[in-house]
């Protein structure tokens, strides 16, 4: 995958609001007060600065790096499962 395939599903996904958030990932937006539109706003206009495939077989991991609503720099690191067609939140900062 593609950093440009990236983005045109993670577009896809922040378009549609659907997004799967790890225990980790809440918990970490609960201690930075970071919001899902927070996150669903840097899918859409952050810049995908890396992809790697993940740690199963269909797995691609890729981080995001941008502005959160506020303004405030936000990096979110993604697990995409084309299989299933999936985005999920793994870790907020």
């Amino acid at each position: 995958m593609t950093k440009r395939d990236a983005k045109r599903i993670l577009h896809e996904f922040a378009r549609n609001r659907c997004l799967l958030l790890s225990t980790h990932c809440q918990e970490q937006m609960r201690n930075r007060a970071i919001t899902t539109d927070d996150i669903l706003y840097l899918m859409f206009w952050g810049d995908v600065v890396f992809v790697k495939a993940g740690k199963n077989p269909h797995d691609w991991k890729c981080k995001i790096k941008g502005k959160s609503v506020d303004g405030d720099a936000l990096t979110f690191v993604a697990v995409i499962n084309e299989p299933n067609y999936t985005v999920a939140c793994v870790t907020v900062f």
